[in-house]
């Protein structure tokens, strides 16, 4: 009886160490005659048998000597070749995973030449203009001959958008723009009276998720209708004889030109950004002064060199082209105004003698709304030059931030540039005219600030 548990037991040791849930064991079957002893009883689905003990015996000797075929080799090698397999696979995976590097927000934007100029058409720069059916071509034609110039000075950058809708039109008239909405801001349920309620220029949209590997930020300007015929409200009688469609043409240009700046300068902040009040670090921290006054200066220098180049304005003359303007913090009307205010001898509400430059002026939700702010972007440019305001601390605010940027060039620090400029404001006569170096030069663009030339990380 022994040898037989025995015999029993090797089976199980052979058969049933596994713990393997793909392992799959054949059933071995050992077959004995069912014993019958005085002191026990056995429990089955048939009729006890009784046995006598020589039978007994002889069954279990022929057992023991019956050579016995044990599977256990192949079990084995099955069990071997299945941790193999799985250590393979796991092995294949990891390396993978190893050989796939993770891609930052930053990668995907050089992958994608975000911050590289061309000089090309809206299709080439990978641009949009996005219009409802009810809009009037013409329209499409001005984006289209304005922003190609601006291509040709600035550069052309990918993933800006203008869309054109009409307030008053119908749903169906305003499907592409719906359409391309909801692609690039796919959050919302789009309507008109979302796009009234959205309208902005310039604002942004990200459908793959700011500062990830999927990161596809855009720069968008969305206006209505009304806005696009008369920007700013109805033409009045102009003094120079220009007609209302030259007035809303030169302005639309400028207009064009400030929002596309902007676009510009998001460009070269990358996947940082420019600013943001609730995580300014992970920013480059471009204050509103200068992103409104370096677009600002550069629209009215850029329009004055290439006004002549648009259709609509061929037949005036230069005093006529010149005559109308949307912003301004470089002529002289300025300069004096805002000076005199701040030394005491004007009657400014926003520009009193007790304002000073400070870090409030920084942001747009606790700027004063003192022009003399945004003039802090000339006298930035009479410290260095317009090549500097425009090309090179955008050049390198990515890596320094802006105000590391403004270090280089000017050997100040945010406070000691400040202090300076404060001081500025209030030395001298309010009638003294503009430094020189205060204006933009005179001569073309390109000549003294080259935007094509501006170092990029993608370069």
């Amino acid at each position: 009886m022994k040898k037989l548990l025995v015999l029993i037991g090797i089976l199980i040791l052979a058969f049933g160490c596994s713990s393997e849930p793909e392992i799959i064991y054949r059933d071995v079957v050992i077959t004995a005659t069912p014993l019958a002893l005085p002191t026990s009883k056995l429990t089955t689905n048939q009729e006890p048998v009784t046995t006598p003990a020589p039978t007994v015996t002889a069954t279990i000797q022929a057992t023991i000597e019956t050579p016995v075929t044990t599977p256990a080799p192949t079990v084995t090698a099955t069990i071997q070749a299945t941790i193999e397999t799985i250590v393979g696979k796991q092995s294949e995976e990891r390396e993978k995973q190893i050989s796939i590097p993770t891609v930052t927000a930053k990668e995907k934007l050089i992958s994608m030449r975000f911050n590289v100029p061309i000089v090309g058409s809206v299709d080439e720069a990978r641009q949009e203009y996005v219009a409802s059916l009810d809009i009037p071509e013409k329209y499409r034609q001005r984006f289209i001959e304005v922003q190609e110039n601006l291509n040709s000075v600035l550069g052309g950058y990918p993933n800006y958008i203008y869309f054109a809708y009409n307030k008053n039109g119908t749903e169906e008239d305003a499907k592409p723009v719906l359409e391309r909405m909801a692609q690039i801001r796919p959050y919302k349920e789009w309507s008109i009276s979302e796009l009234i309620e959205s309208q902005s220029c310039l604002g942004n949209a990200n459908p793959g998720g700011a500062r990830t590997s999927t990161t596809n930020p855009y720069s968008v300007c969305l206006e209505n209708l009304a806005f696009i015929e008369h920007p700013w409200g109805e033409e009045m009688e102009h003094p120079y004889g220009i007609s209302s469609d030259n007035s809303s043409y030169i302005k639309m240009a400028l207009h064009l030109a400030h929002e596309y700046f902007h676009h510009y300068q998001r460009a070269h902040a990358l996947d940082r950004g420019l600013n943001d009040r609730d995580n300014p670090e992970a920013t480059v921290q471009a204050p509103r002064w200068w992103l409104e006054g370096a677009a600002v200066t550069f629209q009215n220098a850029w329009y004055k060199d290439n006004w002549q180049s648009f259709s609509e304005l061929k037949s005036l003359t230069l005093e006529q082209a010149l005559s109308i303007s949307i912003a301004n913090v470089t002529n002289s009307w300025a300069y004096k105004q805002n000076r005199s205010n701040i030394m005491g001898y004007g009657d400014s509400e926003v520009c009193p003698p007790d304002w000073y430059m400070s870090s409030l002026e920084d942001r747009y939700d606790t700027a004063s709304g003192c022009n003399a702010a945004t003039m802090a972007t000339a006298y930035l440019g009479y410290l260095t030059s317009y090549k500097i305001v425009w090309i090179d601390i955008p050049q390198d605010y990515y890596d320094l931030g802006f105000w590391g940027s403004v270090k280089k060039h000017t050997g100040m620090t945010k406070q000691e540039f400040y202090d300076s400029y404060n001081e500025f404001l209030r030395t001298g006569d309010p009638d003294d005219e503009p430094p020189d170096g205060w204006v933009p030069p005179e001569n073309y663009i390109s000549e003294y600030a080259d935007f094509l030339k501006i170092v990029s990380d993608s370069n």
